[in-house]
């Protein structure tokens, strides 16, 4: 919020606002991954098709999937 305001009294009613709403606690999202193969299925695929400008598309495949923060950076 920017502007000749009264920061209190705007986080007052912002506060009082949201004291109103009935949130229900969500259940935890379960997320199911299928088994990845460690290596890609095809080294190299192409496509031809009549388009004017050429597209390319590259995919990575990363080897440590399970680092988390700074260990990602190193590897």
């Amino acid at each position: 919020i920017v502007g000749p305001v009264d920061p209190d009294k705007m986080m007052n009613q912002i506060r009082e606002n949201q004291a109103k709403k009935d949130y229900k606690d969500m259940p935890e999202i379960k997320r199911k991954f299928e088994e990845e193969p460690v290596h890609a299925a095809e080294k190299k695929q192409v496509l031809k098709m009549n388009v004017q400008t050429p597209k390319c598309l590259v995919g990575i495949k990363a080897l440590h999937v399970d680092q988390t923060g700074s260990d990602m950076l190193k590897n």
